[in-house]
């Protein structure tokens, strides 16, 4: 292991080769050999991707923190393979809301501090706080970054439920952008910088409170299938489609 700057605890050690998204939610989307799951577009088209979305990031310690909160992955696994309850809604206990609130956040993070993602990035005030609450082991509340998990029934509609993108961030208005990024079947959306009366998309995840998923309002999908087009347009353009 490389010896370099942990990105959360800020010391400099070993860094491991730390996962973006978590190695638990890419594990469902693979196939019988270990790899990464194609998923289809209409008229037949083919996206390829074997590689997870890691990098040298986090050090021993800091990944042991963020263990305990990915393993809320488990409470989510199972949602999308229950077709009699994942398409409607399913309530997460008020007891697991607060790891998953993490779970999210993390994952923003992780993604804005990361060079393996390099068009997706926070402002540096926003980073430094999320960076803050990860190291305390306590989640950001409202109104800072509002999170709301949605049931993203697209998928379902193209026989496509297998599939995952990684955080990408639409601007909304001036001063306002929403993030999402997708797996298990389920849109994960967070606002920054703060919950706008402007633009509300109520209900958002409160830790220590029931939170019900349901499926995904026409405003948030329509973003995260505009996110597949232009996926499909640069699998086009490099031949890997």
């Amino acid at each position: 292991m490389p010896i370099a700057i942990c990105e959360l605890c800020k010391n400099c050690t070993q860094v491991k080769d730390s996962h973006i998204i978590p190695a638990s939610m890419h594990k469902v989307l693979k196939d019988n050999n270990g790899k990464n799951i194609k998923f289809s577009l209409p008229g037949d088209l083919r996206m390829k991707n074997q590689r997870d979305l890691k990098e040298y990031m986090l050090c021993e310690d800091c990944e042991q923190r963020f263990s305990k909160f990915e393993q809320s992955v488990d409470i989510l696994k199972p949602l999308w393979h229950n077709t009699n309850e994942g398409r409607r809604k399913y309530v997460i206990p008020a007891k697991s809301t607060n790891s998953i609130l993490q779970l999210v956040q993390s994952i923003f993070w992780r993604a804005s501090v990361s060079s393996t993602l390099s068009n997706f990035k926070l402002c540096e005030n926003d980073e430094e706080e999320l960076r803050l609450a990860l190291l305390s082991g306590f989640p950001v509340k409202l109104p800072r970054f509002p999170v709301r998990l949605d049931f993203f029934t697209y998928l379902r509609e193209i026989g496509s439920s297998k599939m995952m993108h990684s955080p990408f961030m639409h601007d909304i208005f001036p001063g306002s952008k929403y993030s999402t990024f997708v797996s298990l079947g389920i849109i994960f959306s967070m606002q920054t910088p703060q919950e706008n009366d402007l633009f509300d998309l109520h209900p958002y995840l409160i830790a220590e409170e029931d939170y019900t998923i349901s499926a995904a309002p026409y405003l948030v999908e329509s973003w995260c299938v505009g996110v597949l087009g232009e996926a499909q347009k640069i699998g086009q353009a490099y031949g890997q489609i």
